[in-house]
């Protein structure tokens, strides 16, 4: 093995991350043996460089000509899991499909994480059941299956079966000394009380989750501890005080990145406050069905998220006021740069992908998913191809006087704010493509009536030849009706 991949095991085992990064990203991946390609990726993603891990990895198992020389398990694993950390998920299945999980029952744990990332903790139930049950698994990896059980039990509402797998967990991971899986068997637990209102339980097993995880020191987790305590105040009592502690964890959440803790407090907040503004967005902005399930499980509220919303990137002050101006709309295709992205579809794209989550920052993984349907994530040109389209979106929109503002990383991107206004989104129809927003403008304009060319002039600033294409193709497709000749032409959107 190398001896600098030896010396970065060595401080990362010490918890020296910081000098095992600066010691990673001084070696050229592409010069590493094949032998230590897999070392590299390891220790690249236990310290945070999912980048750096797919590209020792990358030529492997995306070799650019035809090779003899099959990806080894090993290699797939650690390919999947720099994929799913960047949000590629539905790449990591691929990867991961060839694998026999009776011969590798860690594949199972693999495919359930890819599972439990997109929120889909149906699918993530049966690979973590085989996996527990799999002789070779080894004993510790068994507990931490089914933590992960128990946590999509959780999330599924399936509470009986929750409640009999935590009771497991708490008793054995405290008799085997491990602490990290005890204390979230604890926090688990407490979810899972507050579920069923037994508020004495849950404050119980929240006080010993704080006193396992102050002895590690694990700020992280204490932090996940005074979110459920806040929380637990403010559903047995109700008042301005609880609302503003909850409030005050909100804006911590903000600080520490943890968006999902974010979300829960919006929802919180919106349910026990009355706050029917609070909870639509919550509504609008996750893009889950698991979650929205969750919320009518456990506060009875719809599903269904609202047919538009103007999203209002930034703004968390009470109320979500009405009468901030849309100046994008996502829904209809007006506002000051409709014209700009209706001519651009892959910029449309992007912008559609970034309004999915109003909490979560999105993955570029996912971004290259749907802007670049069909490819391959590529770690060494993919990065800068979504840098430039979100350069493009940018001053594209700056052209228009509107100035957007983005966060981008190196594997996720989120909308700080708009200056200027607010984006309307259509969360059941996020992915339309320009033509299907024409469409659908058309519909709401004329309400299933018949209309003509020349009604369409004022909706449609691009010129006669562009609109005379657009009804080609919507004719072609089914999407609108013709009846008459030449100038007695009328059409209606189906």
């Amino acid at each position: 093995m190398d001896e600098r991949l030896k010396r970065t095991e060595e401080m990362i085992r010490k918890g020296q991350i910081a000098p095992a990064r600066r010691l990673l990203r001084t070696l050229k991946p592409s010069k590493l043996e094949r032998a230590d390609a897999s070392v590299f990726a390891d220790l690249a993603l236990r310290t945070d460089l999912p980048l750096l891990a797919l590209q020792s990895l990358n030529p492997i198992l995306r070799p650019q000509m035809n090779s003899q020389v099959e990806p080894s398990v090993q290699e797939r694993i650690l390919y999947a899991s720099g994929l799913r950390t960047i949000g590629a998920l539905y790449e990591a299945d691929e990867i991961l499909a060839p694998i026999d999980a009776n011969e590798t029952p860690d594949v199972e744990l693999q495919r359930a994480f890819n599972h439990i990332r997109k929120w889909d903790y149906e699918k993530a139930i049966s690979p973590l059941k085989r996996f527990i049950a799999h002789p070779k698994t080894a004993d510790y990896r068994k507990w931490v299956g089914r933590l992960n059980l128990a946590a999509s039990l959780v999330a599924l509402a399936k509470i009986d079966e929750a409640t009999e797998t935590l009771a497991q967990l708490r008793k054995h991971t405290q008799d085997l000394g491990h602490n990290l899986l005890y204390g979230h068997s604890l926090e688990i637990s407490a979810q899972v009380a507050l579920v069923q209102s037994d508020w004495a339980s849950a404050k119980n097993h929240l006080d010993q989750a704080d006193r396992v995880f102050t002895e590690m020191s694990s700020e992280n987790n204490r932090f996940l501890i005074r979110k459920w305590r806040a929380l637990l105040q403010l559903m047995t009592s109700n008042t301005a005080e609880s609302a503003s502690t909850v409030t005050a964890i909100r804006a911590e959440a903000e600080r520490l990145n943890n968006w999902e803790s974010l979300r829960d407090c919006d929802l919180f907040l919106g349910h026990f406050g009355d706050r029917r503004d609070l909870v639509q967005r919550v509504l609008a902005g996750t893009p889950y069905p698991s979650y929205r399930k969750r919320m009518q499980r456990f506060f009875g509220i719809s599903p269904i998220p609202p047919e538009e919303f103007a999203w209002t990137p930034g703004q968390t002050d009470a109320p979500l006021t009405s009468d901030v101006p849309v100046v994008v709309d996502l829904s209809e295709a007006t506002g000051k740069a409709s014209a700009f992205l209706m001519a651009h579809p892959l910029l449309l794209r992007v912008l559609q992908c970034l309004c999915l989550d109003f909490y979560r920052p999105l993955s570029h993984g996912l971004l290259h998913h749907h802007v670049f349907p069909g490819e391959y994530f590529n770690p060494h040109s993919s990065p800068q191809r979504i840098a430039t389209a979100l350069s493009r979106l940018v001053h594209g929109f700056r052209a228009h006087g509107l100035h957007l503002e983005i966060k981008a990383g190196k594997t996720e991107t989120r909308i700080l704010q708009l200056t200027e206004g607010a984006i309307r989104v259509a969360p059941s129809r996020a992915f339309e493509a320009p033509d299907e927003i024409r469409l659908h403008q058309w519909k709401l304009r004329f309400r299933n009536q018949e209309f003509q060319k020349k009604d369409l002039e004022t909706l449609w600033p691009h010129g006669q030849r562009s609109l005379q294409h657009l009804l080609r193709r919507a004719l072609e497709s089914g999407k609108i009706t013709k009846q008459g000749r030449g100038r007695n032409v009328r059409y209606r959107v189906r």
